[in-house]
């Protein structure tokens, strides 16, 4: 009896570790382009809390002083530049900052044709783990 309790404890140890790790989107081995591809994702599926793990400190509390109209606002605002067809170009990496430079295919809002944009993801190390600190299309 003392053997079969022991196997069920071990067995609900190594199932409460498997979905703790599961479950915790950001890792801290996650490579800058790893987040910025998770934060593309988050905003394309306009998800607050997701997005708010990939962002640094700073811009979270940006995020969280606007009121919820002016915060979705902002949102969507990511949401128009949050381009899926991008291309990394460019990688650099110093000590806590990092720096991606991307190509993107999208329609350019006010002409409604298709353009090729260029852009800056710079990044920070927070707490081990890459954070976005701004994101520049031109």
């Amino acid at each position: 009896m003392k053997i079969r309790n022991t196997t069920i404890l071990l067995f609900f140890s190594f199932l409460f570790m498997f979905l703790l790790l599961s479950h915790s989107p950001v890792f801290a081995g996650d490579s800058p382009e790893v987040i910025y591809q998770k934060y593309i994702q988050a905003v394309r599926a306009k998800n607050y809390d997701r997005i708010s793990l990939y962002i640094n400190y700073y811009n979270n509390l940006k995020l969280e002083a606007m009121t919820l109209a002016l915060r979705m606002k902002e949102i969507n605002k990511m949401f128009e530049k949050a381009h899926t067809d991008y291309a990394i170009v460019k990688k650099e990496i110093k000590r806590n900052e990092a720096y991606l430079y991307l190509e993107a295919n999208a329609i350019e809002p006010y002409t409604k044709q298709m353009r090729k944009y260029k852009g800056k993801v710079s990044m920070v190390k927070e707490n081990g783990e890459w954070k976005i600190h701004t994101i520049s299309w031109y």
